[in-house]
């Protein structure tokens, strides 16, 4: 585990499997600082695992941020607690903090990127049925004009009276 108040981290299993120099031991370089690797976790294989964890304050002086947090996670007693947890941080008027189960994050992060593919998905497919519609009427004009019987002059005139 870090230190408070040090310039160390620790890294999920899965961002040292991923990315090289996340070792124990080893140095990151972090805003102007280098920060030692003094720990490894893992989380049974959840999303943190693809995380750097450090002292938040030492990191919040790094980047001048002073006490802003961009996010905080909570592992509360039962599912069911959730309600009361954000009860008590939306209404306390010093926070402005929007509060959200972790399912619900990660489901509005995808949002824009699923609005991508599903628009482009209709898209290609309206482009290509398009494309099928006219190759198919092509296709039958086609077959129609083969068949089409011409009438050849014979040589002959043939006069409405008859003969």
């Amino acid at each position: 585990m870090f230190e408070g108040g040090k310039n160390e981290v620790i890294v999920g299993r899965g961002a040292a499997q991923e990315f090289a120099g996340l070792d124990v031991g080893s140095t990151i370089k972090i805003g102007r600082y280098q920060w030692p690797v003094v720990g490894m976790f893992s989380s049974n294989g959840g999303i943190s695992e693809s995380e750097i964890w450090t002292d938040a304050k030492v990191l919040q002086d790094a980047y001048n941020r002073g006490d802003s947090f961009q996010a905080v996670y909570a592992k509360l007693d039962s599912p069911g607690a959730f309600q009361g947890f954000k009860d008590s941080l939306t209404s306390n008027p010093q926070l402005s903090v929007k509060v959200l189960r972790q399912s619900e994050y990660y489901a509005a992060q995808s949002e824009t990127v699923t609005l991508l593919i599903t628009t482009l998905g209709f898209l290609i497919a309206f482009l290509m049925a398009l494309g099928a519609a006219f190759g198919a009427l092509n296709t039958m004009y086609s077959a129609v004009s083969a068949r089409t019987r011409r009438l050849q002059p014979c040589g002959r005139s043939v006069s409405a009276a008859g003969p």
